[in-house]
């Protein structure tokens, strides 16, 4: 058992770098759950504690920079009515693409009301304001496409930021930014290492490139940092790039996917009963290397794609479910899944919601969708005592995906038809 100060890391895998800990009490791996004013987009504080276990609620700070005025009264938890669970501020805000736009002495934030400059010093006034557990450090967003006189000057100004975060005592945990592109990628990794850091954020992902290039930077990155530190991955968080990032060693991953896909009027149908099963350990080659997307049909312009279409154009293996305003669905009066936590509401009610614009539906398939990832992160982590192996099924089909490791279980993800869109 590892130990750093509020994270543990209890097992750890022998085949891949994926393990399992505890982080303020959350267990390891976990996801963020982004918010809007301290709670998920269409749902309240109350129905978000009947979906989720201990969720980790990520609120950006271009909101908190906002309601500086308000947080002066107590912070999120008084503001916000967060209660006893993690809050966790993220710079990059995960609901706008791109909201973190470079400058010499000010970073530019896209916030809902507009883009907001915000100095060094503003940040730490907001984060020590908000009184939340952990802050990912000011720092712009690089990618792989990055200049090295960008990423020159990141590296440094980063180290600056992160220390001095730490010595002022912003949050209990800061989180360094590991960002770049290539052989800079494993520079920032080793610079953040060496930094007062009480944990890191992988960054500067997400941009296009692919299902490869992820991998080859995720396995530099956790080969470079602490392993007795928390490591957090920024990206859209669909199950593939969960179960690839899980078996390179992340903690934490930022996970806006099951949320968007309420929003365009989707529900997943995973489906994880309780059973004992037996499993093996392997890393699927489409975790490693992606696999082609459909050219069957055109691709429209990026503006109108989809969650689900973005993420096939980079290679990722897409997971099925319900597009309930489809004209399909009018008629169709079974729940969205048997076990469903919102069972009491048939297909063809949501579809009626959903294209009368009532908000009653996106409240219904955020539920839905939060519960069933709480459902999946569980699978994902070894059986501990007391616990029962875990067996995951994808509903409508006789196909089961048995494992006790989350390399077993990509394994199966990957080569189960059922569960993917080829």
């Amino acid at each position: 058992v590892t130990v750093m100060g509020d994270f543990s890391v209890s097992h750890a895998d022998s085949n891949t770098r994926a393990r399992t800990g505890r982080f303020f009490g959350v267990e390891t791996p976990a996801c963020t759950i982004p918010c809007r004013r301290g709670v998920p987009p269409h749902l309240t504080a109350d129905l978000l504690t009947t979906v989720g276990g201990s969720p980790i609620l990520q609120l950006p700070v271009g909101e908190l920079q906002q309601h500086s005025h308000l947080l002066e009264q107590g912070g999120v938890h008084a503001v916000y009515s967060t209660g006893d669970v993690v809050t966790y501020a993220s710079f990059c805000d995960p609901w706008i693409e791109g909201s973190v736009h470079s400058g010499d002495k000010a970073l530019g934030l896209d916030t809902p009301s507009g883009r907001e400059k915000v100095t060094f010093e503003q940040w730490k006034a907001a984060c020590l304001q908000s009184k939340v557990n952990v802050v990912a450090c000011y720092g712009e967003e690089i990618d792989a496409t990055a200049g090295a006189k960008r990423n020159k000057r990141e590296l440094e100004r980063g180290l600056q930021w992160v220390n001095s975060a730490v010595a002022d005592k912003v949050a209990p945990c800061v989180l360094a930014n590991v960002q770049g592109g290539g052989s800079r990628r494993a520079q920032a990794a080793a610079t953040a290492a060496k930094s007062n850091a009480n944990g890191y954020r992988i960054g500067g992902l997400g941009f296009q490139e692919t299902v490869e290039q992820r991998y080859q930077a995720l396995q530099e990155v956790t080969h470079a940092l602490p392993a007795s530190k928390p490591r957090f991955l920024s990206c859209c968080g669909s199950p593939p790039e969960v179960l690839q990032a899980v078996m390179c060693g992340v903690d934490v991953v930022e996970a806006a996917y099951p949320m968007l896909l309420a929003q365009q009027g989707k529900a997943l149908i995973m489906r994880i009963p309780t059973q004992d099963c037996s499993g093996m350990d392997q890393i699927s080659p489409e975790l490693r290397q992606g696999v082609q997307p459909s050219v069957s049909q055109p691709v429209p312009k990026r503006r109108k794609l989809g969650i689900n279409q973005q993420l096939s154009q980079q290679g990722w293996p897409i997971m099925k479910c319900l597009d309930l305003s489809d004209i399909g669905f009018a008629k169709d009066y079974l729940p969205l899944m048997s076990d469903s936590c919102c069972a009491q509401y048939s297909r063809a009610y949501i579809h009626h919601l959903l294209n009368c614009k009532e908000l009653l539906a996106y409240t219904i398939l955020t539920m839905h969708n939060v519960k069933i990832y709480d459902a999946f992160f569980c699978a994902i982590r070894p059986p501990s005592q007391g616990r029962k192996r875990r067996r995951l099924c994808w509903a409508g089909t006789g196909n089961s995906i048995r494992s006790d490791t989350a390399a077993g279980l990509a394994a199966e993800v990957m080569r189960s038809e059922a569960c993917c869109v080829r």
